[in-house]
């Protein structure tokens, strides 16, 4: 594994604790061995989605100058039996951009200069082949949203692929700002950018709206 690529920086301890549900766990990366999954999971979900070609490595490090970055956390959650089942990244903005700059940049811009505390969020990847796929997906939505209350986040933008538009505009209210017929790094890959406002996070003031409880 390349250490360019493996940098891990000590998680905000007030924050991830970590959270768990049902035997799951949402946690921010802590170790390489950790990093390393993502970067497998990351190539095998987009894999069966078409975003990427065969890879002998069986990784997928699509934004890897963010990964170097102070400003990027990981999240993952693990199964009942340790293994990574999912994994979503948070990028605050700094001087080296976010991951929507390299497809959105006029669109990111012109959001800067609201002068809100700005964000990222992306590589957003579950394991299909786990059976509890929607309460990974629900920890690590939820999981985010808390992380970014508690970063004082004011917008965050993501891209979705235009079939998953519909989800975050009920889920978290999330608006529409663009659309893209392909994305950075990735093939056949439509991408609507989306933002979403704390203000109008429907789990404002809320961790959680499923029973996740922190542990000690």
């Amino acid at each position: 594994m390349n250490e360019m690529f493996t940098k891990i920086r000590e998680p905000e301890r007030d924050f991830f604790i970590p959270w768990e549900h049902i035997g799951f766990s949402l946690d921010a990366v802590r170790s390489q061995a950790e990093m390393d999954s993502v970067y497998h999971l990351t190539y095998e979900c987009y894999l069966r989605e078409g975003y990427c070609s065969k890879s002998e490595t069986k990784r997928l490090i699509h934004y890897p100058h963010l990964d170097e970055l102070d400003e990027t956390t990981v999240l993952v959650v693990k199964d009942p039996l340790g293994k990574v089942v999912g994994t979503c990244s948070t990028t605050v903005d700094n001087p080296a951009g976010l991951h929507v700059d390299d497809d959105f940049h006029q669109q990111v811009d012109v959001i800067r200069k609201e002068n809100c505390a700005l964000a990222s969020s992306w590589r957003i990847a579950v394991d299909r082949k786990s059976r509890a796929g929607a309460v990974v997906v629900k920890l690590l939505i939820e999981g985010s949203i808390a992380y970014w209350h508690t970063r004082s986040i004011d917008t965050c933008l993501m891209t979705f692929n235009p079939c998953h538009e519909r989800f975050y505009a009920r889920y978290m209210n999330c608006k529409t700002i663009a659309r893209s017929g392909d994305i950075h790094g990735l093939s056949n890959a439509p991408a609507v950018l989306m933002r979403w406002d704390a203000m109008r996070c429907p789990f404002k003031n809320r961790l959680s709206t499923l029973d996740i409880q922190t542990v000690h």
